[in-house]
């Protein structure tokens, strides 16, 4: 769900041929997935809004959307016991990156 959140707004939010990668690697005990887009990227005094409720940037206004999905994303993140972040530079594209846990082996694997 979160990772389909994220998918949306970043075609959303950038321009129709541009690419749009996820990506995972390991942590310490966690896993780290991204989706990085081509779009205008968040200014910074937005990004610390961005995961609020009903949030829609300041030039985002004739978007369809209710400004739900990343409050969503966060809220789901935040049950296992993780984050959610951005990192975004204007003109540049943004980068949003979640971590979840990765469960422990059991000793029969």
């Amino acid at each position: 769900m979160v990772i389909a959140h994220l998918i949306d707004n970043a075609l959303k939010y950038s321009p129709p041929v541009s690419a749009i990668s996820v990506r995972a690697r390991t942590g310490e005990n966690k896993v780290i997935i991204s989706v990085i887009d081509q779009g205008a990227g968040i200014m910074e005094p937005e990004q610390s809004r961005i995961f609020e409720k009903f949030y829609r940037g300041s030039k985002d206004q004739n978007l369809k959307g209710t400004g739900m999905g990343l409050a969503i994303a966060r809220e789901i993140i935040r049950a296992h016991g993780e984050e959610i972040w951005v990192t975004s530079k204007a003109g540049e594209g943004s980068e949003f990156c979640f971590s979840l846990p990765i469960a422990p082996r059991s000793s029969n694997e």
